[in-house]
This record gives C-alpha cells, sequence and structure tokens, in this order.
C-alpha cells in the first residue's frame, strides 16, 4: 500500500509537471524583467553616498522586484570617486567605465543609461563612443536609453558654485581649487588635463581656443573644425530609443541652465549679452546635424522639460513619477506594479551640483 501511495503520488508529481511544461511560453518574456540602469553621479558625490546616489540606487530598487541599477565608480574606491569628480582626466574616466560596463555581465542585453548634472555629458560620452552594441558580446555596450537631468551638453560659460559645499571643509577646497585654476587658466595644458570643470568649460568669447584646446567637449559634441565628423558618435546616439534632456527651471549653478537642452551664449558674446543659442537654432541641430539631434527630434524620440527648482533640488517622490516610471519603466507591461520604495521625500539640494 504503501509503494502503491508513493506511485501515485509520483504520478500526481509528474502530471502537475506535464501540465506544466504544456503551458504555452511566454510571448514577450524579456518585458517581465526590468531593463537595468545605469547612472553617473555629478561633481561633489559619489556612486555609493547613502544620502544621494546609494539612497537612490535603493529606492529604485525597492520600487521593481528584479531591477538592477548599477552606479557608476571612477577610480577603485568611493573616496576617490568623488575626488575624480573635480580632477582627473574625463577622456580616461569615460573609457574606464566602458570597459567596467562591458565587462558586468547583467548589462549585456542592454540598459538605460542616466546622468546627473556632469554625469550628464559624461554618459553621453559613454553611449557614443563605446555603444552601438546589437548582440551581447559584439564588444560594444547595448544602451537603449539615456537621461540626463542638469547635464552641461554645451558646456559652462560660469564657474559651478561652491557654496553648497561649506559644510564640508574637504570638498569646498576641492571646489574651489578647480575653480580657480579654470578661472585663471582653463585652457592652459595642466588645467585641462587635470581639472574635470575644464574639459566642458565653454568661453563664447574666445571660440577658436575652446576648440583648439579644450580635449573632451569639441570632441563629443563633433565640433571640431580640424577634423571630420565623427560618424560613430552620430550612428550611436541615433540607436537609442530615447533621449531624454531635463533642465531645472531656477539652475543658477549651470551657467547658462539651456546647456542642459544644449544651448549656450553665442560665440563671440560675452554672458552679460544674454544671446543664447538654442539648440533648435544650433549648427548642431540645423546645418549639418552632427550628433544627430534633429534627427532624434523629428522621429519623436527627442524629450526635453524642466523640473521646477535649482539645480539637482529634486525630490525622490518627483524622480520616481517623472523620470523612473515615465522613462525607465515604461517598457514593462501594465501589471508591474512600481511603489516608492519606503523612500522618503528628500531633496539633492546641490549635493551633485555640476
Amino acid at each position: 500500500r504503501v509503494a502503491l501511495f508513493a506511485l501515485a503520488l509520483l504520478a500526481a508529481s509528474g502530471a502537475e509537471g506535464a501540465r506544466g511544461l504544456l503551458r504555452p511560453p511566454d510571448p514577450n518574456p524579456s518585458r517581465r524583467v526590468p531593463t537595468p540602469i545605469v547612472m553617473w553621479h555629478g561633481m561633489g558625490d559619489n556612486c555609493c553616498d547613502p544620502v544621494s546616489m546609494g539612497h537612490l540606487k535603493g529606492i529604485m530598487e525597492a520600487s521593481t522586484p528584479g531591477l538592477f541599477v548599477k552606479n557608476v565608480m571612477t577610480g577603485p574606491n568611493p573616496w576617490l570617486d568623488t575626488v575624480q569628480g573635480f580632477f582627473g582626466d574625463v577622456n580616461h574616466q569615460v573609457k574606464e567605465t566602458c570597459e567596467r560596463l562591458l565587462n558586468e555581465p547583467r548589462l549585456a542585453n542592454g540598459f538605460f543609461a542616466v546622468g546627473f548634472s556632469q554625469g550628464g555629458q559624461f554618459m553621453r560620452a559613454v553611449v557614443q563612443r563605446c555603444g552601438g552594441g546589437v548582440v551581447p558580446g559584439d564588444g560594444k555596450l547595448i544602451v537603449k536609453r539615456l537621461v540626463t537631468l542638469g547635464g552641461q551638453h554645451a558646456g559652462v560659460s560660469a564657474l559651478p558654485g561652491c557654496g553648497v559645499y561649506d559644510n564640508n571643509a574637504t570638498l569646498s577646497a576641492f571646489c574651489r581649487a578647480a575653480s580657480e585654476a579654470v578661472e585663471h587658466a582653463a585652457y592652459s595644458f595642466l588645467t585641462r588635463t587635470t581639472v574635470v570643470q575644464a574639459q566642458y568649460y565653454y568661453d563664447p568669447m574666445d571660440y577658436e581656443t575652446y576648440l583648439a584646446k579644450n580635449q573632451f567637449l569639441p570632441d563629443v559634441n563633433n565640433e571640431r573644425h580640424d577634423s571630420p565628423t565623427n560618424e560613430m558618435y552620430k550612428e550611436n546616439l541615433l540607436a537609442l530609443e530615447r533621449l531624454v534632456l531635463i533642465r531645472f527651471s531656477e539652475d543658477t549653478v549651470v551657467v547658462p541652465k539651456d546647456s542642459a537642452w544644449f544651448g549656450r551664449y553665442r560665440a563671440g558674446t560675452t554672458i552679460a549679452d544674454d544671446n543664447l543659442v538654442q539648440l533648435r537654432e544650433s549648427d548642431w541641430y540645423k546645418n549639418d546635424d552632427a550628433l544627430g539631434l534633429r534627427t532624434l527630434d523629428e522621429s519623436g524620440r527627442l524629450v526635453m522639460f524642466d523640473c521646477p527648482g535649482q539645480h539637482m533640488a529634486f525630490g525622490d517622490n518627483w524622480f520616481m513619477e517623472n523620470v523612473m516610471k515615465t522613462h525607465l519603466l515604461d517598457d514593462l507591461e501594465d501589471e508591474t506594479v512600481v511603489g516608492r520604495g519606503g523612500g522618503d521625500e528628500r531633496e539633492r539640494g546641490g549635493v551633485a551640483t555640476a
């Protein structure tokens, strides 16, 4: 009897297993798995700070089961990651980040990229130089979307304010040292190769020197007159499903704030002239479409909007509603439940200032 009972249980188990195998396969299983997210912080912050990037990663992952969020860290540890937000070679940092992301197996099938403040243009450089992947293992990153908040895509024409670091003597010293170097000799060899902010500094009264001496921004913006347009940069941006550019409406840290939307002061004018060339009036857009921005716009894949308030002063709920839910999770099916992850409503009032 025991043997017969055991056989009956085994048969029942096998029958249940058979019924499971006969269930129709998920017609689109990939859409039930959240797309991984990679984020690059701004100046004065680091990958893992528990009140900023570490906190944000935590509430994002807690809100959506199965989501993997990776925060970019330059250098070997969070402390040096902070330092390298002020001092270092941006081109090297981008190259190092590309290599690390390519070696992360959880990103092999693609990811969404997010850049905060100066991390916006750095993450765009990752997309342009290392993106364009089609299948896992082809040696290129598969970047599906790029979202930047308060980025300086067209550079800054005034130095970022250091007042936000008054309560942190070390960060305040770093910021003031970087600012003084840019102010006195932005395009000198030492400054332009070691001070991060100098590598996206744009002096509208000295445009030709900017093109000749700035080692980072003119390249990633396809601005150089002495070399042909890098078609790979354009192709890799055009491979994005969506490019989202978020400006802070009351931003006084990024000058001009419209740099978040690729706006900048007209060459040959001063900041006091306040003569801005907006994206759709620029050569980038109208003439050669050197980065593919016009094509993205005309195909409905360029999204531009304001976050109310000062630079990087957004709360958890605003981010979850206007960025996370709208641009980083909308590829999931409707039954996915997005919660708040238990996060409180914090503001990043200048933690990542540039």
